[in-house]
């Protein structure tokens, strides 16, 4: 895979933020770079959507500040895939992956590219517990941490007062139950945010368990909220649904990264 942004690709860099370093702002002299926002060495692909004009400074700052810790491999496909599904027009992903692989992580990779590459301004995750809602907070907190470099804000845990997405943020996590009982408030955020918007389901085999019917209505309106986003991340261990019936929320076809971990 070459690793050097062509003419035409650079000029679109370029272009993209009106001459302008994507970090600080300054004005772009005759010595910028087109930098990979995922970097090469670590398995980042050379394209337009994982790309971004910076100049010395910050490219600088950048290569002092990549993360000291390493990736495991389905993690950094995680990120290549994402890209790769926004680049092609393709609106779904699904990770297979099992408990403890490090999928949190991956798809909080995934949410700062795509976020650095000014694809999404937000984020919004499901989740089938309390507990887990918590733990994702935790785990972003974590994140920004160990990747001081990353431009994904906080993931806060909500129920379902408005406004969802508050102060700094980048978005939200909150459990099928909580949109399944107040789907409007929900809608508002994805309509607000049309097209610019990440919608991650964690444990999605949960949708269509007949759990006082919460989960079976969960993935009815998850079908409806996918139409504002992006792309809609769909992980799980176990990709069929709970009662054994066609997975509403995975098209055909596209169960394809199986098995990362």
């Amino acid at each position: 895979m070459r690793r050097r942004f062509n003419r035409s690709e650079r000029i679109r860099l370029y272009l993209h933020t009106d001459g302008k370093c994507a970090r600080c702002g300054a004005e772009l002299d005759s010595g910028w770079h087109a930098d990979h926002i995922y970097p090469y060495i670590k398995g980042g692909i050379t394209h337009i959507s994982n790309g971004q004009a910076l100049c010395p400074k910050c490219n600088l700052l950048k290569g002092k500040r990549l993360p000291m810790s390493t990736l495991r491999p389905f993690q950094q496909q995680f990120i290549n895939v994402s890209i790769q599904k926004v680049s092609a027009g393709e609106t779904t992903l699904v990770a297979d992956v099992h408990p403890g692989s490090g999928k949190t992580i991956g798809a909080l990779l995934a949410a700062n590219t795509l976020m650095q590459a000014k694809v999404v301004d937000a984020v919004v995750i499901f989740v089938p517990r309390r507990n887990l809602a918590e733990q994702f907070e935790q785990d972003c907190k974590n994140f920004r941490i160990s990747f001081p470099s990353a431009v994904l804000g906080e993931i806060h845990h909500r129920e379902n007062e408005p406004p969802l997405i508050r102060g700094n943020a980048s978005g939200y996590v909150t459990t099928y139950s909580s949109l399944a009982s107040q789907p409007e408030v929900h809608e508002d955020i994805f309509k607000r945010f049309a097209g610019r918007i990440l919608l991650i389901c964690d444990e999605a085999q949960q949708l269509g368990i007949e759990y006082e019917g919460s989960f079976t209505r969960s993935a009815d309106i998850i079908s409806k909220l996918r139409e504002y986003a992006t792309l809609t991340i769909v992980m799980t261990g176990t990709p069929e649904r709970g009662d054994d019936l066609p997975p509403d929320y995975v098209p055909e076809g596209v169960r394809v990264e199986s098995k990362w971990a």
